[in-house]
């Protein structure tokens, strides 16, 4: 019940506290363990986001269902490629949940099973869609991997879904359907950021579309993450210094963008929305 209890000065820290997680899981030193940490910033490093560190066993699947083929009908969860899940009460309280057991083992992606959605949830699903690939792109775990999918995701959004959500022709809405699933694999593997943290909270609180939320604040968090010398920064080995608007002039020169900086980003975003 207690917070756990560090000591410092010395190049070792000393955790007196046991973490209740399950064995199988258990990334935490045991209970007085003594463990060596060269430095602050190596301590609280980590090379990769393990989902499965977590208080609670996760159930044991694939006892009933021994593969799981997931079929998008919409484009823009990217669900169908992602360790997430989210459900929503009677309340409209939601409950996320994140475990690599929840990825899909197929994924079938075909646009067609689009074809009869709304313009509002077109809309809603391609712009949550550019912002799991912006924030994907800009995030502290970023890699090569997820930096060539979420481009040609971000490509494949800003290039076709005005014409998607206005004329609905067959090539845009498979090219936002397959940017969509781009941008899940993408963030997937390096998460998401500060826009859809708030998203999930101000959307569940006040009614509003999540992917309406996103749209909204997607500006506002690009120009706090824009900063050259941010108050708060992630530590992470592979994100030594800041570089948040470097990424985003990099996203603005691949689609296009007038000026090829975090405000060309933005008017695009803007003019999409429009």
């Amino acid at each position: 019940g207690k917070f756990p209890t560090t000591e410092f000065g010395s190049p070792k820290i000393v955790v007196v506290m046991r973490v209740f997680l399950t064995k199988s899981y258990l990334l935490t030193p045991r209970c007085n363990e003594e463990v060596e940490v060269p430095s602050m910033q190596e301590n609280a490093a980590t090379r990769f986001i393990e989902l499965r560190k977590r208080v609670l066993p996760f159930p044991k699947l694939g006892t009933k269902i021994h593969r799981l083929v997931a079929i998008p009908t919409t484009s823009g969860t990217g669900s169908e490629v992602s360790p997430f899940t989210v459900i929503t009460d009677d309340d409209g309280k939601k409950f996320p949940i994140a475990s690599y057991k929840l990825t899909p083992d197929i994924a079938i992606c075909d646009s067609t099973l689009c074809d009869t959605l709304p313009k509002s949830l077109i809309a809603n699903a391609g712009i949550d869609a550019i912002t799991h690939a912006i924030e994907a792109y800009v995030s502290v775990a970023q890699n090569d991997f997820t930096k060539m999918h979420a481009l040609e995701a971000l490509e494949l959004l800003f290039g076709n879904l005005a014409e998607s959500y206005q004329d609905g022709t067959i090539e845009s809405r498979d090219a936002v359907h397959r940017g969509a699933t781009l941008a899940g694999i993408a963030f997937s593997n390096s998460f998401l950021g500060i826009c859809h943290s708030l998203a999930h909270k101000v959307g569940a609180e006040f009614h509003i579309p999540h992917g309406m939320t996103n749209a909204i604040l997607l500006p506002h968090v690009i120009r706090y993450n824009s900063s050259e010398n941010p108050t708060r920064m992630g530590i992470y080995p592979s994100y030594g210094s800041p570089v948040a608007h470097k990424r985003y002039a990099e996203i603005a020169r691949r689609i296009g963008a007038v000026a090829p900086d975090s405000e060309g980003l933005i008017e695009k975003i803007i003019d999409i929305m429009h």
